[in-house]
């Protein structure tokens, strides 16, 4: 998938880092970003991140342009993270 308009799938702050594509958010979590939570918007959630060190700018870029590398069985679990996590939100038991 080719994304041509990242501001679309995320938004920035000093110290976060929010995105709402789930294939992303896994790529961050590949590249040991910490998973701070979900926020609720209208009708999806945003994964947001710790970005304190700003490599979550740098992993969204390599991702996006198809130049990120990553271990099949570790974006697998990632994945799987998340989606549990998400789950977990809108069924409201977190």
């Amino acid at each position: 998938m080719e994304n041509t308009d990242v501001s679309e799938h995320m938004s920035n702050s000093a110290v976060t880092y929010k995105v709402k594509d789930i294939g992303e958010a896994a790529a961050q979590l590949c590249n040991a970003a910490k998973l701070l939570g979900l926020e609720k918007d209208t009708d999806f959630f945003w994964f947001v991140f710790s970005n304190e060190n700003n490599s979550c700018n740098e992993i969204s870029n390599r991702y996006w342009f198809g130049d990120l590398l990553i271990n099949a069985k570790t974006f697998h679990e990632s994945l799987r993270k998340l989606r549990d996590v998400l789950f977990a939100q809108k069924d409201g038991r977190e």
